[in-house]
């Protein structure tokens, strides 16, 4: 592969990841008054890729991106996404155990959801996860 389209790709794959970060924080601030009135700060919300070194997923190489509020009693995870399903609780789910293994705060699982199908709302909630959604599909 050439150096410049090696240049090109690397280029595509930060701006790629920048629009991922932004389009996160859109949902979150579309979704902002309700996370207030649950006590989570949106000014405060922290993005971070953090290294499974407790080993929630892995055997402590992986690097999970985590989104969270932390106050001195609670971790409450965070998880925009346009569409939520199965992989996005499972995704949580994770993120979730992770800060349980790693923390001796209570850890609490927000699925912040443009459209969600209902089972999944369902799923969610028997998982101990809050659902926070704009439309449930039928």
């Amino acid at each position: 592969m050439s150096r410049e389209l090696m240049d090109n790709l690397y280029k595509f794959l930060s701006d790629l990841s920048k629009r991922e970060e932004e389009l996160d924080f859109t949902i979150i601030n579309y979704f902002a008054r309700e996370i207030e009135n649950r006590g989570i700060k949106p000014s405060e919300i922290k993005r971070e890729s953090l290294r499974d070194d407790v080993k929630a997923l892995s055997d402590g190489d992986y690097m999970l991106t985590v989104i969270y509020y932390e106050d001195k009693d609670e971790v409450d995870i965070i998880l925009p996404k346009n569409y939520a399903d199965a992989s996005a609780i499972e995704q949580l789910l994770i993120r979730m155990k992770y800060f349980k293994l790693k923390s001796e705060k209570k850890v609490k699982g927000y699925l912040l959801a443009l459209a969600i199908p209902e089972k999944y709302v369902r799923i969610a909630r028997n998982e101990g996860i809050e659902v926070i959604v704009d439309q449930i599909l039928k």
